[in-house]
C-alpha cells in the first residue's frame, strides 16, 4: 500500500510540485487548478507543502449533503464523484487545512487524487518534502500530517 508522505522541514517553495499537479490534472500551469498548494511564511521563509492527507473523522465525508465523497478502497483517502457533486462548497468549509476547493470553471469540489497512486508532485519534488511512502495514508506517521499540521499552525500563528 502506498501513501503520499510529506516533510515540511525540506519544502523549499519552489513550487514543482504545484504546476506538476495543475498540468497533470488540469492540462495547465495554474496554481489555483492544483490539489497541492504551498503555504509559506515570507519572514522566515518556511514553506509547506498541503493536500489532503486523511485528516482524522473525515469530515469531508460526513458532511457531503449527497454522498459524493467516499474513502478509496485502496489509497485510503477521499474521492469525489464529480458527477454527483453538487457544488455546495460544504467539504470546502469542513476541511482543516484547505486542501478541498472548488474549481472555478465546472463547479464541482476537487482534492487531491494521488495520480491514482502515482503522484506525481513527489515525483518532481527534489528536496524530498513530498515522498511516496509504504504504509496507510490514514497513519500520520506515514503520512507526516502531524508535522504538516503543526508547521500550518506555526505559520498561521506568525501571520495573526
Amino acid at each position: 500500500m502506498v501513501a503520499l508522505t510529506v516533510r515540511p522541514e525540506l519544502c523549499t517553495g519552489c513550487m514543482a510540485c504545484v504546476y506538476a499537479c495543475s498540468l497533470v490534472h488540469e492540462d495547465v500551469f495554474s496554481p489555483a487548478l492544483a490539489r497541492v498548494r504551498i503555504e509559506k511564511d515570507e519572514p522566515t521563509a518556511h514553506c509547506v507543502p498541503v493536500q489532503c492527507l486523511t485528516c482524522e473523522g473525515r469530515p469531508c465525508v460526513a458532511t457531503c449533503p449527497v454522498a459524493a465523497i467516499s474513502m478509496h478502497p485502496e489509497l485510503h483517502r477521499p474521492a469525489i464523484d464529480a458527477d454527483t457533486c453538487v457544488g455546495c462548497g460544504a467539504c470546502v468549509e469542513v476541511c482543516p487545512v484547505a486542501a478541498i476547493r472548488l474549481h472555478d470553471s465546472k463547479g464541482v469540489a476537487f482534492v487531491c487524487d494521488m495520480c491514482g497512486g502515482q503522484p506525481q508532485c513527489a515525483r518532481v519534488c527534489i528536496p524530498g518534502a513530498l515522498s511516496v511512502s509504504e504504509g496507510i495514508q490514514t497513519d500520520p506517521a506515514v503520512s507526516g500530517r502531524d508535522e504538516r499540521d503543526s508547521a500550518l499552525q506555526e505559520i498561521r500563528r506568525r501571520k495573526q
